[in-house]
């Protein structure tokens, strides 16, 4: 699973985009999900970590490894930095989910490599509500998510 967050600065709005590829690369299924509540950028890309797992949880997706595009949280993760309060808290959050994940691990990928989550993330910018899919995409989402094969 790749996983992003975005933000739009000129209207305070913030998204999250995730998606879930089998081990070939054909994706199975994505998310775009706007987020309210104002967080930092690493706070956001760690809230994005937090919300993408509980979805693809809920689901029942088989998640064996997340990528990300934000090295501070990837550190955070596996304790390699020492954080403030309010993103500690958001990493603790992950750590418990992971728990409860067996053997899902999550790496740090350059954002050329994590262009289909981005994609989905800018998408929620625009949204009023989240929405997912789960083999098909809308026309303006197919090329990137779909032929956005895995560096």
């Amino acid at each position: 699973m790749n996983v992003d967050a975005a933000v739009d600065s000129s209207t305070n709005r913030k998204g999250v985009g995730a998606v879930v590829r089998n081990s070939t690369g054909q994706v199975i299924a994505a998310l775009s999900m706007p987020i309210i509540r104002k967080f930092s950028s690493h706070e956001m890309e760690a809230k994005a970590i937090f919300l993408s797992l509980v979805w693809a949880s809920q689901w029942e997706l088989q998640i064996g490894h997340v990528e990300i595009d934000a090295l501070m949280v990837t550190n955070a993760l596996y304790g390699r930095t020492n954080s403030i309060a309010a993103f500690n808290d958001l990493i603790i959050d992950i750590s418990c989910l992971l728990s409860f994940l067996w053997g899902v691990s999550i790496s740090h990928v350059k954002r050329t490599a994590n262009m289909a989550a981005h994609t989905l993330a800018r998408y929620a910018l625009g949204l009023d509500e989240t929405c997912y899919w789960m083999e098909s995409f809308p026309p303006s989402l197919y090329s990137v998510v779909v032929n956005d094969l895995p560096v």
